[in-house]
């Protein structure tokens, strides 16, 4: 079951989904945009980076372990290289574009300036599902509401029967979503 659930929260449309979504709003409103990806993992993570870098959607970011991102210490010596996690998010804070991150929402971080969310990695375990809506719900200057975006999949088979348990899951969590947005 949890190989399952693995392999729908990575499923291939979710990428070009994504990157549809970013490219169809990207930079649309005239103002500084804060955009949050949360993805399942690296390799996840790094398919959305290599299709947005195709269609010049920049500056992109990442937020998890084993990320490149802000440089502590000198830049000739590799041993001094680390990921900075506070000095990524004030970079993205500070210049706005795309966050790409795998559970940087589980983690009790306080990103509030997020203007636009892709979740690709949904989970039904409600307190992720709180955390993770939660977290580009928060309040923050200048902020009215944010523009979230959650990914559903549906199984495409000639045998509905087998999947009606996992859609009806999905269209229950997209409903609760939905009533909770206004």
């Amino acid at each position: 079951i949890i190989q399952a659930k693995r392999i729908i929260k990575k499923a291939k449309e979710k990428t070009s989904a994504c990157v549809r979504i970013i490219s169809e709003n990207y930079g649309k409103t005239g103002e500084q945009e804060n955009w949050l990806v949360y993805c399942e993992d690296g390799e996840q993570l790094g398919n959305v980076r290599t299709e947005l870098q195709k269609r010049g959607i920049a500056p992109l970011h990442e937020y998890w372990t084993g990320a490149e991102g802000a440089i502590l210490g000198p830049q000739d010596d590799p041993k001094q290289l680390k990921f900075d996690r506070e000095g990524t998010l004030r970079l993205w804070e500070l210049e706005g574009g795309v966050l790409l991150s795998i559970q940087c929402l589980d983690e009790g971080v306080n990103i509030p300036s997020i203007s636009h969310g892709i979740i690709l990695a949904s989970s039904n375990n409600p307190r992720q599902f709180i955390q993770r809506r939660g977290r580009m719900l928060r309040l923050s200057a200048g902020k009215q509401f944010a523009r979230i975006w959650d990914a559903l999949v549906i199984p495409s088979s000639d045998e509905e029967d087998d999947y009606n348990n996992y859609i009806l899951g999905e269209v229950k969590r997209a409903d609760t979503f939905s009533q909770h947005a206004f």
